[in-house]
């Protein structure tokens, strides 16, 4: 909470700084909520329980000619155990932007960026760009927020606006965020170790036209594991993650479906008791579909059906219940999560949003990469959350 007051105080310093010098751009936001479970490690350790959410953010664009300008975003979260709560620098790149080809227009960007993953991932942190307070957990996973979303490397963009829509290819190298949840997240407390990334990539390619939005986008995600216990030896995960996307949108409902592969190739990771879970290399499944009425110009309703599958070629958990020692029930092999939301703008400023989940299974629950019966104890589960919203 005190760095969240911390928080206020440089909005307030950036307001002021902000009347005094045109090329400055700035914006934020502050929200505030409240988010309960009954059986699940979802949000804090343990089986079930509740959580404050607390977050914001600071972002400013500082334009040194028409074509060279820095953007950067600081972000406070504290939304619950399995997050890298407090205060932390979100994005700082520098951006060169060139019209080098017709009717296009080229961005090279160098610093910490966003990653493009889906529709929704580069804005997930900011309330008004996301339909809903958590986000399709099968493709936009909570436990791998930091590792999905930031990125230290070397972006390009090129905008080709064409007779029919735009088109938009994106291309990125660099090393991912790992933050001090990693390894909670992926392999549980059990084990502790050291995580790096290695050089990794993605390719996003989008095309919009009229109401229409359709997107592709691949990306590598490679980590080492160094381990600090006598349990496990070091390891490395080798990732490979396809989405494809589909929006469509009317004035008075949107439709939006992505569907997702990523392969996972784990090596390493032997463990003394010769449960050899973790050495696999297994394709997980995603898919959901979202239905979004605006049935106001100020209240948005959701409904929306979220699928994941830990292995695709073992949907019902067959392989995963006969490992040795009987660890997994089946019930970690897949995940539906059944969602009900509504979203209230009373104007520019404000936004109020409150929503309901009912899941059956645990997939996608951490530990990621161990699934922990002890805390995850039951198969059927559900999440209520409700959050309020302000941005300047």
């Amino acid at each position: 909470m005190l760095r969240l007051i911390s928080l206020l105080l440089v909005l307030i310093s950036a307001s002021s700084l902000a009347a005094e010098n045109n090329k400055l751009h700035w914006q934020g936001y502050l929200s505030g909520g409240f988010a309960d479970t009954n059986y699940d490690n979802f949000l804090v350790n343990g089986d079930g329980g509740s959580t404050m959410l607390y977050s914001g953010g600071l972002s400013a664009r500082w334009h040194f000619t028409p074509g060279i300008s820095l953007t950067g975003q600081t972000i406070y979260q504290d939304t619950g155990d399995h997050n890298d709560n407090g205060l932390s620098l979100d994005y700082l790149q520098l951006d060169l932007s060139d019209n080098l080809l017709p009717n296009s227009e080229q961005t090279l960007s160098i610093g910490r960026f966003k990653s493009q993953i889906g529709l929704y991932n580069s804005t997930r942190d900011i309330p008004f760009t996301r339909p809903s307070i958590y986000l399709p957990q099968s493709i936009y996973s909570e436990g791998l927020r930091d590792f999905m979303l930031g990125m230290d490397g070397l972006k390009v963009k090129s905008d080709f606006f064409l007779d029919y829509g735009t088109l938009t290819a994106e291309a990125a190298v660099g090393k991912n965020v790992i933050d001090s949840k990693f390894n909670d997240n992926v392999l549980g407390p059990t084990y502790p170790g050291d995580w790096s990334s290695a050089i990794n990539y993605y390719f996003d390619l989008r095309y919009q036209i009229d109401r229409w939005l359709l997107a592709a986008n691949l990306t590598r995600s490679n980590v080492h594991y160094d381990s600090s216990n006598a349990i496990i030896e070091s390891g490395g995960i080798h990732s490979l993650q396809s989405v494809f996307s589909l929006q469509y949108r009317e004035r008075w409902w949107e439709f939006v479906t992505e569907y997702g592969e990523r392969r996972m190739d784990l090596r390493g990771f032997v463990i003394t008791n010769g449960n050899n879970y973790f050495n696999n290399d297994r394709t997980m499944q995603s898919w959901y579909a979202q239905l979004r009425f605006f049935p106001s110009n100020d209240w948005t309703l959701l409904a929306r059906y979220d699928l994941h599958y830990n292995d695709k070629n073992d949907k019902n958990g067959d392989y995963l219940s006969r490992i040795p020692g009987g660890l997994f029930p089946t019930y970690f092999a897949n995940s539906q999560d059944w969602t009900i939301g509504a979203s209230w703008h009373p104007d520019d400023h404000w936004l109020i949003q409150l929503e309901h989940h009912w899941v059956d299974g645990a997939s996608w629950l951490p530990p990621i990469g161990n699934p922990d019966p002890s805390v995850n104890t039951h198969a059927r589960w559900r999440l209520f959350a409700v959050q309020v919203s302000y941005r300047f």
